[in-house]
C-alpha cells in the first residue's frame, strides 16, 4: 500500500511540474518561485463513490486495490484562464510517458476541464491514466490525477465525476 501511495504522489508531482513549466511570471504575480509550489495543505472535496474508492489516511487520495484504481487531487498556484491547454496537455502526457488516446476540453454544467487520457507504455501494468485540470479560483487550478485498469471502465465515470465536482474547501 505504501508503494502505491508513493507512486501516486510521484505521478501528481510529475504532472504538476509540466503545469508549472508553462507558468510565466509577470509584474502583477506573486514571485515565480512561489508559484512553483503545489499547495499540498489545501483541502479539495469531490464527489467520490467510497465503495469503489476507499479513502486512505494520506489527505484526499482514493485507492481501489481490486481492480487497481486511484484518484488524487492537487491544488496548483496557476491561473486556469491563462493556461495554454494544448501545451499543458502535451507536456503532461510527455512527463507521464503515456500514449495519448485523447485530450482536449470538456464542458459540464458550465464548468470547463482540460483533460488528457492515455495508456501506460508498461505492458505489465495495463492501466489508463487520466489527468483533469479545472478552475478553482482566480489564482489556483485543481489537478485531478487518476488511473484504472483498462478492464474497469466503470471507474472512468468516477474520475470524471470527481473532476467536475472538485472544489476547494
Amino acid at each position: 500500500m505504501k508503494k502505491k501511495v508513493c507512486l501516486c504522489l510521484f505521478i501528481a508531482f510529475s504532472v504538476s511540474v509540466s503545469l508549472l513549466a508553462q507558468i510565466s511570471p509577470s509584474a502583477n504575480d506573486t514571485p515565480y518561485a512561489d508559484a512553483e509550489i503545489p499547495v499540498m495543505s489545501t483541502k479539495v472535496s469531490m464527489e467520490i463513490d467510497t465503495l469503489l474508492f476507499p479513502k486512505i489516511e494520506l489527505g484526499t487520495v482514493f485507492l481501489s486495490e481490486n481492480p487497481r484504481a486511484m484518484i488524487m487531487p492537487m491544488v496548483l498556484r496557476a491561473n486556469f484562464d491563462s493556461l495554454d491547454h494544448k501545451v499543458l496537455l502535451q507536456e503532461t502526457a510527455k512527463e507521464l510517458g503515456v500514449t495519448v488516446l485523447k485530450s482536449g476540453v470538456l464542458k459540464h454544467k458550465g464548468k470547463i476541464a482540460y483533460y488528457v487520457v492515455g495508456t501506460t507504455n508498461d505492458k505489465e501494468r495495463n492501466v489508463v491514466l487520466e489527468v483533469y485540470y479545472v478552475k478553482a479560483d482566480a489564482q489556483r487550478t485543481i489537478m485531478i490525477t487518476g488511473y484504472y485498469e483498462k478492464e474497469a471502465k466503470h471507474y472512468k465515470k468516477q474520475l470524471k465525476k470527481a473532476a467536475f465536482s472538485a472544489r476547494i474547501e
